[in-house]
């Protein structure tokens, strides 16, 4: 009898308000508990979550059924309706008792108090009440400053713009000379607030003297390049994103980011003018991310974190999306050493002709002194291939790189005079390392992701 192990996972597309989310849930699981791994994905609560099911009529009412049970296709697609907003009893009135579209006057009341950051700071957002016929709707309220103006233009071009990680833009009203953005109630603070908290430690990582970013911050920039592709993708660019746009709503304790995108313009109809625009708006997305390195007074960053930092500002001005994103998400700055090895191994197994250009033209050289000689760890292991039958051509930077993969593939095989020299396959990569410090930004900026 074969052994009992863990329940086989399910990905389903939930689709609410226009975003789609990815949510893992066991083929074993009950309707119940895919409501409460759409709650941690969302933030919206299980009893609010009214599930349409392909195939099936009606909304899934009984949190007891199985998954199993349902009709299930190849790709699961899921849809989630409900409204954004948290009063529940305004949701179940208006739509379970009254039964009628609403009409009206909106009003909007100012409360003309501020919300408090993480670290008790002043934000500048007003709590206020949305009031709609019989709907009265707790909001948050963005007021113009002389440093960030309220532009209605803007509102109007992105008012049906959905992201999981923007902040809502429910509508606009003008008091006095100064116009207010009415804003859904879903933010804890501010990204910088949550630094002056929490530390810098939770941004960034210091070890030996030098910097990375920590996994939650490079979320946070991923997730803000997700959003702006997305708008790209719709004709739309955003302008001026700053730090001060970068709100967190805490989900299941992990703060996921909000971005409030308040200024924007339609991608111009020239090719020249909408690839200036483009990219400006990726490399002042780079600047801030450098920018706040030097806020924060941490050490420079690693080599690889500031290739990510400075990779951002070099995102096409043509491709948007999945992919993107996905090439961003797996720049080398994370990267262990089996990846790193894995990545060398990839290279070389690709067809030569469409990486050996690409590697020729990415930056990377051998590493010879001013006289042309090479390190002598270098010659040794061109020496030992050489008594192999192998030949490499010190003027090519794909043939560096074989060197560099058939070292690390087989050291094991090397002499023991030249595994003395590194160590083993770690001491290899490092002295690489050492040899071309930006050797993986090259590599993977030029080639990119290999299947």
């Amino acid at each position: 009898m074969a052994a009992a192990g863990r329940p086989v996972e399910m990905i389903l597309e939930v689709k609410w308000c226009g975003s789609p989310y990815a949510v893992s849930v066991a083929t074993t699981a009950t309707v119940g508990e895919l409501k409460l791994r759409i709650r941690d994905a969302t933030g919206l609560p299980t009893k609010r979550q009214n599930l349409l099911w392909p195939d099936v009529d009606g909304a899934l009412e009984d949190d007891v059924v199985l998954l199993s049970s349902l009709p299930v296709k190849d790709k699961p697609e899921v849809n989630l309706i409900s409204l954004k907003e948290n009063d529940f009893e305004s949701y179940q009135a208006l739509f379970w008792k009254q039964k009628r579209l609403i009409s009206g006057e909106i009003l909007i009341e100012d409360r003309r108090v501020r919300h408090k950051d993480f670290d008790g700071s002043l934000m500048n957002l007003f709590t206020g009440l949305f009031k709609l016929d019989i709907l009265a709707i707790d909001c948050s309220i963005r007021k113009a400053t002389k440093e960030f103006p309220v532009m209605i233009s803007s509102f109007n071009t992105i008012k049906n713009f959905r992201h999981q990680n923007d902040v809502i833009v429910e509508c606009f009203y003008k008091e006095g000379n100064q116009f207010r953005l009415v804003l859904s109630p879903q933010l804890d603070g501010t990204v910088q607030g949550w630094a002056s908290a929490y530390g810098v430690s939770t941004l960034f990582c210091i070890t030996d003297g030098s910097t990375k970013l920590s996994d939650l911050y490079r979320q946070i920039i991923l997730d803000l390049c997700g959003v702006l592709m997305s708008l790209l993708k719709e004709g739309i660019c955003a302008r001026k994103v700053s730090e001060s746009n970068l709100y967190l709503k805490v989900l299941s304790e992990t703060p996921r980011l909000r971005v409030l995108i308040d200024e924007v313009e339609y991608l111009k109809d020239n090719a020249v003018a909408r690839e200036k625009q483009i990219t400006e708006l990726w490399s002042g997305i780079s600047n801030m991310v450098l920018a706040s390195v030097k806020r924060c007074q941490v050490p420079s960053l690693s080599i690889n974190s500031e290739g990510f930092c400075k990779f951002i500002g070099k995102q096409s001005t043509t491709l948007f999306g999945k992919h993107a994103i996905k090439k961003l998400n797996n720049y080398p700055d994370k990267w262990s050493n089996q990846e790193k090895g894995a990545y060398l191994i990839q290279l070389i197994a690709a067809d030569k002709a469409q990486v050996w250009s690409l590697i020729r033209d990415s930056g990377l050289k051998w590493p010879k002194n001013e006289n042309e000689k090479l390190p002598v760890e270098l010659d040794a292991l061109i020496k030992a291939a050489v008594g192999i039958g192998k030949s490499y051509n010190d003027d090519d930077p794909y043939d560096y790189i074989r060197l560099f993969r058939n070292a690390f593939k087989k050291f094991d095989t090397l002499p023991p005079e030249v595994k003395a020299m590194f160590g083993d396959q770690e001491g290899l990569i490092q002295r690489f390392e050492e040899w071309n410090p930006k050797i993986w930004c090259f590599l993977y900026e030029a080639v990119g992701i290999l299947s």
